[in-house]
């Protein structure tokens, strides 16, 4: 038994994951962005999830899809216009509140073959 539950909390981990990959899949997001767009009736995936999403749930999908090479993290450059990504891989560290997320190529294939779970209620 302690095997099932511990299979479904990695499966819940994953599927946050994928939320949080969807929620890339139009443009570069900030971490507010991210979570409103979770949290939209009509775009979002509050359908699938039992409780409003909160920063301490996306806050670690967004490092792990970072480490996983799937999102990429994006500051604004020095003359305060352009944005510059980092490397692949490379977490924001203190600065992610000032990040604007996007997907890789990998990450855009992982998104394109995700098939999301139908529509509750």
């Amino acid at each position: 038994r302690r095997d099932h539950c511990h299979h479904e909390a990695v499966m819940a981990k994953a599927l946050i994951d994928y939320f949080v990959l969807d929620s890339l899949a139009n443009d570069l997001e900030s971490l507010d962005d991210i979570l409103r767009l979770l949290n939209s009736d009509g775009l979002g995936w509050r359908s699938q999830h039992p409780v409003p999403f909160e920063r301490a749930e996306i806050l670690p999908s967004v490092l792990r899809l970072i480490r996983d090479g799937l999102v990429r993290a994006a500051v604004l450059g020095r003359d305060g216009k352009a944005l510059e990504s980092l490397a692949d891989r490379v977490s924001p560290g203190e600065r992610i509140d000032e990040c604007w997320f996007e997907l890789t190529a990998p990450g855009r294939i992982v998104h394109s073959s995700w098939e999301p779970p139908a529509a509750s209620g």
